[in-house]
C-alpha cells in the first residue's frame, strides 16, 4: 500500500473509531463549523478582498463566495443543534488559518495593492483544495449516514466552484501563469507542514478528551501520533524553505 493511501486509510479509520459519536461529531462539527467563521476563518479574508476589488464581475464572484462559506457554517452548527448539543470553542492551535498566519503573517494585514489580491486568493485556492480532500474523507468515514453524506455532497460541490472562483480573480490580477503555479506550489508546502501541525494537535485534544477509547487503541494512536509528528519535521524543512523564496 503506498504512503499516500496508507495516510488517507488511517485517516478515515481515525474518524470512524473516535469521531462516530455525539461527542466526537460535535467535535468534529465544531471545527467544520469554525473554519468558516468570522472568529478563526475565511469570512475576514473575503471582507478585505470586497473592500479593496473594483471590478463588479469580480466582486460579485467574491460576495457570491463568501455567501456560500457562510452557508456552510449554519450547516455545520444545524448539525450540531440536531445533535442537542453546542459547538466546541477552538484555539488558535486547532485553527489552520491561525497556523498559516504564524508562518507568512499575510492573513491579518491589510490588503493595499493587487499582489496582495493574487496572495491571499491564492492562498485560500490552496485551502479549498485541502479542504474538498477532507470533505471526500469524510463521505467515506460516515457513508452509512446519509444526512453527513448529502450535507457534505453539497458543500463539495461548492467547494469545486470555488476553485473556479480563486483562479478568475488571481488571473485577473496576475496574467503570468507561471508565477500563479508557482505561487500555488510554494502554499502547497506550507499548508502541508501547517495541516500537519493542525492533525497532531487534534489528535493531543482527542486523547485529552477521552474521545480515543480502549487502552489499546490509546496506544496504537499514540504511536500512530510520534510516526506524524517525524514526518513533521521533513515537511517543516520544505516550508520553510518555500517561505524563504518568497522573502
Amino acid at each position: 500500500m503506498k504512503r499516500q493511501n496508507l495516510e488517507e486509510y488511517l485517516n478515515v479509520l481515525f474518524m470512524r473509531q473516535n469521531l462516530s459519536d455525539r461527542k466526537g461529531l460535535t467535535y468534529l462539527f465544531s471545527q467544520l463549523a469554525d473554519a468558516e467563521s468570522s472568529n478563526g476563518g475565511e469570512i475576514k479574508i473575503f471582507e478585505q478582498l470586497i473592500d479593496y476589488v473594483q471590478d463588479p464581475g469580480l466582486k460579485k464572484v467574491l460576495a457570491v463566495h463568501k455567501a456560500d462559506e457562510e452557508r456552510h457554517e449554519k450547516m455545520f452548527l444545524h448539525y450540531i443543534e440536531l445533535m442537542g448539543t453546542n459547538p466546541i470553542t477552538l484555539g488558535d492551535d486547532q485553527r489552520v488559518l491561525s497556523l498559516l498566519e504564524r508562518e507568512l503573517g499575510l492573513l491579518k494585514r491589510p490588503v493595499k495593492c493587487d499582489e496582495d489580491v493574487v496572495q491571499l486568493i491564492l492562498l485560500l485556492q490552496v485551502i479549498e483544495e485541502r479542504a474538498i480532500q477532507e470533505f471526500e474523507a469524510l463521505k467515506v468515514a460516515f457513508e452509512k449516514d446519509l444526512v453527513i453524506v448529502n450535507l457534505l455532497e453539497t458543500i463539495i460541490k461548492d467547494e469545486r466552484k470555488h476553485l473556479v472562483y480563486c483562479q478568475k480573480v488571481a488571473t485577473f490580477y496576475q496574467q503570468d501563469s507561471q508565477k500563479i503555479e508557482q505561487t500555488l506550489n510554494r502554499f502547497r508546502k506550507i499548508e502541508e507542514y501547517c495541516y500537519r501541525q493542525l492533525s497532531a494537535n487534534h489528535m493531543t485534544y482527542c486523547m485529552q478528551e477521552d474521545l480515543i477509547k480502549g487502552s489499546f487503541w490509546r496506544r496504537f494512536w499514540g504511536f500512530m501520533g510520534q510516526l506524524g509528528n517525524l514526518k513533521i519535521n521533513g515537511v517543516k524543512r520544505a516550508a520553510r524553505q518555500a517561505i524563504m523564496q518568497a522573502a
